[in-house]
């Protein structure tokens, strides 16, 4: 899991290098907001609908500064004022808007009777991308079950050809490629291998977190970079 987190590091690095604004979309505890505080410029957004992951991040010392801005507030597929956000007492990182998520993903391990339902702010994507003038940049997308409902609910990512990691739902993953390929994008794995509308779904090709690009966008520098990474484990 490191090792991935690294590698989805590595990607926004480089992109960030060329300017823009970083997008921390399911922050948790702030890992990737001070991976994208590392760019030399841009503005970082670390958004979070758990509270106590708030409070963590901003406990944070590499998380300080005028560039950074940290965000209670919970990205949905449509406009809404607020939504429910299910955590876990036990798990206190763990949490979704999805109220099926903990009874998909951890039907032994958590109980409902650890679970609580809280209220937060709501916004959409798009929303949230123009209420802040965020136009270039990176946005990595880790929304606990509701990754591919917000992206395809997005339009200005893709007209501002923006770059993209997400992780992988892999009941949704054809479809989510087929949205992808409307606006022109390519969609790679972890170690840089471009997925097919036959490869997309396949987790032993391509493990958990995606990378989307314009299809203009080059690539093989990135690509090199994960070569030399990965060739370490």
């Amino acid at each position: 899991m490191l090792q991935l987190h690294e590698a989805v590091r590595i990607v926004y690095s480089h992109v960030l290098a060329e300017g823009g604004d970083g997008v921390d979309l399911g922050a948790n505890i702030g890992l990737h907001t001070a991976g994208m505080l590392r760019a030399p410029a841009g503005r970082v957004f670390a958004i979070e609908a758990n509270p106590l992951m708030i409070e963590r991040i901003l406990r944070r010392p590499d998380v300080s500064g005028h560039r950074v801005a940290v965000l209670n507030l919970a990205i949905v597929p449509f406009a809404q004022e607020t939504v429910s956000f299910r955590i876990s007492q036990k798990y206190i990182e763990l949490g979704s808007v999805d109220p099926n998520y903990f009874s998909k993903h951890f039907p032994q391990s958590v109980h409902d009777a650890e679970l609580e339902d809280i209220t937060v702010r709501a916004q959409t994507l798009d929303g949230f991308l123009t209420l802040y003038g965020i136009r270039k940049g990176f946005i990595k997308i880790d929304l606990e079950g509701i990754d591919s409902e917000v992206l395809k609910s997005a339009i200005i990512p893709f007209a501002n050809r923006m770059a993209i990691s997400y992780e992988t739902e892999i009941d949704k993953q054809v479809e989510l490629w087929r949205h992808f390929r409307n606006f022109e994008y390519s969609v790679f794995d972890c170690f840089m291998n471009e997925l097919t509308e036959e490869t997309f779904a396949l987790p032993r090709v391509a493990p958990i977190d995606r990378f989307a690009f314009p299809r203009e966008y080059e690539v093989d520098a990135i690509r090199v970079k994960l070569d030399e990474f990965w060739q370490r484990y």
